[in-house]
């Protein structure tokens, strides 16, 4: 196998604004680890975009002297089909490709929606002692096997197995000596497609990619802690940051799309780290205050409504101008 690390995600034209950040906050922070294969699963972007997106990741290299190639894939995925769709895209499925397509041992895949400030040397060198498939993080909602209802609907499970891991595929490393794709294709064709259609009052939806990889790994896996694959959906997530520094900007508006008063730390962050990276200067904070009308008249109409926990929500999401400024400084450190 080749020497070095492989980065791989996969994306659409909704992520154009955001992979230019996302590849090159990896690059950054991994460039101990050079050579670097950076894959874009091609899910739909623009072939302009592509094109542009490529030159800017040359120039980005030869400036930061690192080792480093960068290709977008165009895969089939047709053998998905069986399986239930995303909002009628199987773009989810597109990464697992991908582990049958790089040609280095380490493989590490992540959604397009992420920020990278976090070395992976002391993960890989874990990863490898550990003789475990996958790195990952635990998923805040399923946690263990047993959560996920269609894992044990497709392949049943022990009774001690439902307690193991159950990882989020938002972040995960794989082992590619390890994790055999032949051999997870072969558990596929095992498993009965329709029953990961089937719906059932109160259970909640097959996960796809994340469903299918768990199944197969029963929790042979190395856990990573949250720091890894930290979910930041609101302000309150970005005030004490300690040692967080993969940044995953779930559910929407985008950062690089404009947002409201519970977004403006995610789009400080993500602004703040486009900007270092592109060698611009810092855009000008919004000067929000958590005693601004709007947050007022939002905290009078949930309480009107008696809407407690949307009220609570949003008061633990105030955020001030100088706990901006002091996210953007702590951003700014990490993206030299």
């Amino acid at each position: 196998m080749k020497k070095g690390i492989s980065f791989v995600t996969a994306a659409d034209d909704g992520y154009h604004e955001g992979l230019s950040a996302l590849l090159k906050s990896f690059t950054i922070s991994n460039k101990d680890l050079a050579p670097l294969n950076l894959n874009v699963m091609d899910c739909g972007l623009k072939q302009s975009f592509k094109g542009e997106l490529s030159l800017e990741m040359r120039e980005f290299s030869k400036k930061q002297e690192i080792d480093l190639t960068c290709r977008f894939l165009e895969v089939n995925l047709k053998r998905w089909h069986p399986f239930p769709p995303h909002w009628d895209s199987y773009a989810a499925y597109a990464f697992i490709e991908a582990i049958d397509l790089v040609e280095t041992r380490f493989l590490v895949f992540a959604d397009a929606d992420m920020l990278h400030f976090k070395s992976l040397r002391s993960t890989v060198e874990k990863l490898e002692g550990s003789g475990r498939m996958i790195a990952g993080v635990v998923d805040q909602d399923y946690n263990t096997l047993g959560n996920d209802f269609y894992v044990n609907h497709l392949s049943p499970l022990q009774a001690e197995e439902k307690e193991l891991p159950y990882l989020n595929s938002g972040y995960m490393v794989f082992d590619r000596t390890r994790f055999s794709f032949s051999r997870f294709l072969e558990f596929l064709q095992d498993l009965n497609p329709e029953k990961a259609h089937e719906r059932f009052k109160g259970v909640k939806k097959f996960k796809h990619d994340q469903t299918l990889l768990n199944t197969f790994i029963k929790g042979d896996c190395l856990l990573l802690d949250e720091s890894f694959n930290y979910f930041c959906k609101d302000n309150s997530r970005f005030k004490h940051l300690s040692d967080r520094k993969n940044f995953h900007f779930i559910s929407n508006p985008k950062p690089w799309n404009e947002g409201g008063f519970s977004e403006v730390a995610r789009e400080t962050v993500f602004r703040t780290a486009e900007a270092i990276l592109n060698g611009k200067s810092l855009p000008e904070l919004k000067n929000y205050a958590s005693s601004s009308a709007g947050s007022w008249m939002k905290k009078l109409f949930y309480k009107f409504l008696g809407k407690n926990k949307k009220l609570t929500r949003l008061e633990e999401s105030q955020i001030t101008s100088p706990e901006l400024q002091a996210l953007q400084k702590t951003i700014a450190s990490w993206c030299q």
